[in-house]
């Protein structure tokens, strides 16, 4: 009877070592895919930032050429179609300016996001969440070897 006894107080003692590391990893696993999530949302709102100024712009230009092209169809001076280039011309550089740093702004907000991120990996040496998910893995690892000693 004793021996039945210590026999089950050893599988009780065994399934408590190794149920810690398991929370432990199902946390960890969390912690992941949450980071994961994360990234991929900042990833994704920089995108979109970067296609919705994209697309304002190629708006934009297709007026302004739009509006040119209907100034040079018309029975017009050279002079006036001069004018109608010079205007285009020089209004565009100005515009291409606005747009680089509309796009440099969004990418650097989104780098931003992105970093801000990947901070959590890194946060503390004590209890970032890559050394959380190597000292997890070591604990199951050791956990697992030691769970069922070997019967001499």
């Amino acid at each position: 009877m004793s021996e039945k006894t210590s026999h089950k107080e050893i599988a009780v003692s065994t399934s408590d070592e190794i149920e810690p590391p398991l929370v432990q990893f199902s946390d960890v696993y969390r912690r992941q895919l949450a980071l994961i999530s994360e990234t991929t949302d900042a990833l994704l709102r920089g995108s979109a930032a970067m296609q919705g100024i994209q697309r304002q712009a190629a708006h934009d230009s297709a007026q302004r050429l739009e509006n040119a092209a209907q100034k040079l169809n018309g029975d017009y001076s050279p002079s006036d179609i001069l004018a109608t280039q010079v205007a285009y011309w020089t209004t565009d550089p100005g515009i291409a300016g606005n747009y680089w740093r509309d796009m440099t702004n969004a990418a650097w907000q989104a780098q931003s996001d992105l970093l801000r991120c990947s901070a959590t990996l890194f946060k503390d040496q004590s209890s970032g969440l890559l050394k959380t998910v190597m000292d997890t893995w070591h604990a199951m690892s050791k956990n697992a070897f030691n769970a069922h000693p070997a019967a001499t």
